[in-house]
C-alpha cells in the first residue's frame, strides 16, 4: 500500500513515517525486482533498477558485438577466450582479444605475459559517454599505449577534444615492452588533465621515432629551430609527466620542451635523459625557455651531449631535487632573466655544474663533484646563492667558484671552509681562498 504524500523531500528528508513507508517498498523493488527496468520514486520521477542498469549494460555491449556475460581474469590462474565477442576483466578494466588473432586465445595468468595478447575496452564506453554526452564524466581513466591508441600524439589530440570542457582526468599509460613511435607536440591547449605514465621503469623510442619540429612554428627564435624535439609544448599547459624516457638510442636535440608561456609538472624520479645528436653538436634533456614555468620533484635529467636542463628567457623552474650528472656540457644552464630555485642537485662530471648568465638562480644542498672547469660560473651580472653547497674535485681547483664580467654569489658551505659571506665584497677575481674570511 502506497500513502502517496506528496510530501516534499526537504534539507533532512520527510519525516513522515507514512513516507517511510513509501520509501521502503519502492527501495525493495529496486533492490530485488527482476522484471522492471524503472521504478517510479516517492514524488514519481523514474528511477532505474539495478535490474535495468544491469540490462543497460548488457545492451551496450550487444550493441557493441560482445557478449554480456564477461570472463573474470584471475592473475595466476589460466584462462580461455573462445571467442572474438567474449569480454574479460581485470582490476575492473575490461579487455578482449587482440585481433587478428587464432581461437580460442589461452592467456597463462602471468599480466605481464598476457597484455600482449589484449585490448582495452576502456576507451571504447569512454567515447561513448562522452560523445553523447550523457553525463558530465567525474572520473580517472585508462587509455593504453598501444592497445587503445598507436601513440602518445593521437591520444592527446583526441583526449582533448572530447575532455576539453568535461570533469575528468585520464592516466595514458604506455604499456611494458613497447618502444614510443612518436613524440607530441602541443599548441594552445590545455591538458593538465591528463598524466602520462608508463608500466616500465625506463621507457624507450622506437628507432624510427617520430620528433616534433618547432621550425614550422611563428615564433621569435626563443629556443634553435630543430625538427628534433621530443615533446612539445607551445603556449600550452602539458600533461603531468609521469614517465622517464631515455632517448640514447635516438639522436634528438631537445628532449622535453616548454616554450612561449607553457607550463609543465614532473613527478618525482621521472623526466628525460641521455638526449643527444653529436652530428649537429646539441643534446638537451629539458628545456623551459619563452616565460615559461615548470615544476618539478626529484626529476631525472643526467646524461645529456649539451645540457641537462636549460632555463631561458624570462622562464622560471622550481625543482625540489635533480639528477644532473654527466661526462660533458653543461648541468644546470640558465640565462636571459630566469629565475631557478634548484636544491639538493647532484651534478657531477660536466664541464660548469652550473652556468649562468643575467638570471637569478638559488641551489641549497647542491652536490658538485668533479665538474672539469668549474662548479659554478656566474657572468653577465648574474645571481648566484648557493647555500650548504658541496664542492669536491681536484681539477682545475681556481675555477671551483668563476665570477665573470659582474657575476655574482654568495657560497656558504656549513663548516665555513671555503666561501662565507664576510669574504664576499673582496672577493678575488678567480676564487675564494679556503678558510678566506
Amino acid at each position: 500500500m502506497r500513502y502517496n504524500t506528496g510530501n516534499p523531500v526537504g534539507s533532512d528528508g520527510s519525516s513522515s513515517p507514512f513516507d517511510l513507508n513509501d520509501n521502503a517498498g519502492i527501495i525493495d523493488l529496486w533492490a530485488n525486482d527482476r522484471s522492471k527496468r524503472s521504478v517510479p520514486d516517492r514524488l514519481g520521477a523514474p528511477r532505474k533498477t539495478v535490474f535495468g542498469l544491469e540490462q543497460q549494460v548488457n545492451d551496450f555491449l550487444a550493441n557493441q558485438g560482445y557478449e554480456p556475460v564477461v570472463l573474470n581474469y584471475v592473475d595466476g590462474q589460466p584462462l580461455v577466450v573462445e571467442r572474438s565477442t567474449q569480454l574479460l576483466m581485470r582490476e575492473n578494466i575490461l579487455y578482449s582479444a587482440r585481433l587478428p588473432a587464432t581461437f580460442p586465445v589461452v592467456l597463462s595468468g602471468d599480466w605481464l605475459d598476457d597484455q600482449a595478447e589484449l585490448v582495452t575496452q576502456v576507451d571504447r564506453d569512454f567515447k561513448v559517454r562522452v560523445n553523447k554526452e550523457v553525463i558530465p564524466v567525474s572520473e580517472n581513466i585508462i587509455v593504453k599505449i598501444p592497445s587503445d591508441y598507436p601513440d602518445i600524439q593521437s591520444a592527446l589530440d583526441d583526449l582533448y577534444t572530447k575532455g576539453a570542457s568535461k570533469e575528468f582526468r585520464v592516466d595514458v599509460v604506455v604499456e611494458s615492452g613497447h618502444r614510443l613511435k612518436k613524440g607530441f607536440r602541443i599548441i594552445d591547449k590545455d591538458l593538465s588533465f591528463v598524466t602520462i605514465k608508463s608500466v616500465d621503469s625506463v621507457v624507450y623510442p622506437a628507432a624510427d621515432f617520430e620528433h616534433a619540429s618547432n621550425s614550422d612554428i611563428g615564433l621569435d627564435q626563443i629556443v634553435a629551430r630543430t625538427s628534433k624535439i621530443g615533446f612539445l609544448s607551445i603556449r600550452s599547459r602539458a600533461p603531468v609527466w609521469d614517465i622517464l624516457v631515455d632517448m640514447e638510442s635516438v639522436p634528438t636535440v631537445y628532449g622535453y620542451v616548454l616554450n612561449a608561456g607553457s607550463y609543465g609538472y614532473i613527478r618525482s624520479f621521472k623526466g628525460v635523459v641521455r638526449t643527444s645528436d653529436p652530428s649537429q653538436s646539441a643534446g638537451s634533456n629539458i628545456i623551459v625557455a619563452g616565460n615559461s614555468t615548470l615544476d618539478a620533484m626529484h626529476a631525472y635529467a643526467y646524461d645529456s651531449l649539451v645540457s641537462a636542463i636549460t632555463v631561458t628567457h624570462r622562464s622560471n623552474a622550481n625543482i625540489a631535487e635533480l639528477v644532473a650528472t654527466g661526462t660533458t656540457g653543461i648541468g644546470i644552464d640558465v640565462s636571459r632573466g630566469s629565475t631557478v630555485y634548484a636544491n639538493l642537485s647532484n651534478v657531477s662530471g660536466r664541464e660548469y655544474g652550473i652556468d649562468a648568465r643575467r638570471c637569478f638562480l638559488a641551489a641549497q644542498g647542491a652536490i658538485f663533484s668533479g665538474c672539469t672547469s668549474a662548479a659554478i660560473r656566474a657572468s653577465l651580472d648574474a645571481k648566484v646563492v648557493a647555500v650548504d653547497a658541496v664542492i669536491t674535485g681536484s681539477t682545475p681547483a681556481f675555477n671551483f667558484i668563476m665570477p665573470e664580467g659582474g657575476g655574482r654569489y654568495f657560497c656558504n658551505k656549513r663548516n665555513g671552509k671555503w666561501c662565507s659571506p664576510k669574504c664576499f665584497p673582496r672577493l678575488p677575481s678567480r676564487r675564494c681562498e679556503q678558510g678566506h674570511g
